[in-house]
């Protein structure tokens, strides 16, 4: 697998997020991607929403917050993957319940999912409340994501994505203190994925996945679109 790659631009960024959602490519891309994806996002809407200068400072102090994680994930990710391709190279590799281990003890799982573990690379952050919804309302956007990919049982919601635009769009219905990690540094065949988990700890989840389900055909089937609508960006 390639390590390196040309550096990214927003261009390039946003045409890949557009037609795959995941970003994927070299290690040496897929990191910078993340952070000129987010920073972008994070400047143009302090720049076009309502917001007061109080939320406009707390949106790009979450950007610059991710940036700094997304740094630091990267440099960990780039030294495990080197450590291991090189150890494949030498044959110098040991194989042990579905890990592959290189001589100085970085591994990688080699099973159905291949990946590397990103370790101790989390912060918490705060995502301000740029849309602001009626409640009502955003109970209907954040019922659509409780159906598919959201996590957390009772507790506070938690989500994992590869695709910067819906770890966006899940945070702007799930503002305020988020603890996000950059968690694993997927091996795909087309390049690396990055996975961003976070909780929303401003947040309890209300449904379990079977009543949201519920839920959600039951709006639709009344013509309330909004929960169908974020299952299907989940999707």
């Amino acid at each position: 697998m390639d390590m390196e790659g040309s550096n990214p631009n927003i261009d390039e960024v946003d045409a890949r997020v557009e037609e795959n959602g995941v970003l994927r490519g070299p290690v040496d891309w897929v990191f910078p991607a993340w952070m000129i994806y987010i920073e972008d996002k994070t400047q143009k809407i302090a720049e076009t929403f309502p917001l007061a200068e109080e939320e406009k400072r707390a949106l790009l102090g979450f950007g610059d917050i991710m940036k700094n994680l997304l740094q630091r994930a990267h440099k960990q990710a780039k030294a495990k993957l080197a450590s291991i391709y090189d150890a494949i190279d030498d044959g110098n590799h040991r194989l042990e319940e579905g890990r592959l281990y290189a001589p100085d003890g970085a591994w990688m799982y080699v099973d159905k999912e291949p990946h590397i573990v990103i370790e101790g690379m989390d912060a918490v952050a705060y995502f301000p409340d740029i849309l602001k919804l009626p409640r009502e309302k955003l109970e209907l956007f954040q019922l659509g994501w409780e159906v598919h990919e959201e996590e957390g049982g009772g507790g506070h919601p938690v989500y994992t994505t590869a695709d910067p635009s819906l770890f966006l769009a899940w945070a702007a219905v799930r503002f305020g203190e988020l603890h996000v990690a950059v968690t694993r540094a997927l091996l795909l065949e087309d390049g690396v994925a990055v996975e961003m988990r976070a909780t929303a700890r401003s947040w309890k989840k209300r449904w379990t996945k079977k009543e949201a389900e519920r839920l959600v055909e039951k709006y639709r089937k009344r013509g309330v679109l909004e929960p169908f609508l974020t299952k299907q960006l989940g999707e």
